[in-house]
């Protein structure tokens, strides 16, 4: 878990925008991987072509970014200088079959982050990180997007991958 604080000290320092739901989504991420186990092959690469084809490719940027669990953010500007989407949807479907964390292990992680948040150095306050936790209990600890601040700041593109994956 220590892993888990050193990534989110990470993404406070490199996105001095995020919100707590950022964090929280990175978290879930990092526990359950982005798609749901039930996503058909099909599904995945219908939704990856319509991203696909707005993120403009860069060879300057990141192909991938460690959000722990032996998973990773890739970048799909990157990626679309050195893949096709036929190969990254294969991957992010193959990442569908990656063993996923229970439910107590995830709230586990969540109240590891409240007793360290003073050590993270998170853009906003504990009280909104206890507001955004709050929320999330009320509905079941739902999959959240990333806040309007995050999308506006960074426009991020990427698909969550079991690491092993696309190393192969």
């Amino acid at each position: 878990m220590e892993e888990l604080l050193e990534i989110l000290q990470e993404q406070a320092r490199k996105y001095p925008a995020m919100r707590p739901q950022d964090a929280v989504k990175l978290i879930y991420q990092n526990h359950f991987g982005s798609e749901e186990p039930d996503s058909d092959a099909a599904a995945i690469k219908a939704a990856l072509q319509a991203e696909w084809e707005t993120a403009e490719p860069d060879p300057s940027q990141d192909l991938t970014e460690e959000i722990g669990g032996h998973r990773v953010r890739m970048n799909l500007a990157r990626a679309r200088t050195l893949y096709t989407l036929e190969q990254v949807a294969d991957w992010t479907f193959r990442s569908t079959l990656a063993p996923r964390g229970s439910l107590t292990e995830y709230l586990e992680k969540l109240k590891l982050v409240k007793k360290n948040f003073a050590g993270i150095g998170f853009p906003f306050s504990e009280e909104e990180w206890n507001a955004f936790l709050a929320y999330c209990r009320g509905n079941a600890y739902p999959r959240v997007q990333h806040s309007a601040q995050y999308l506006q700041a960074y426009h991020p593109h990427y698909r969550v991958l079991w690491q092993g994956i696309w190393e192969e």
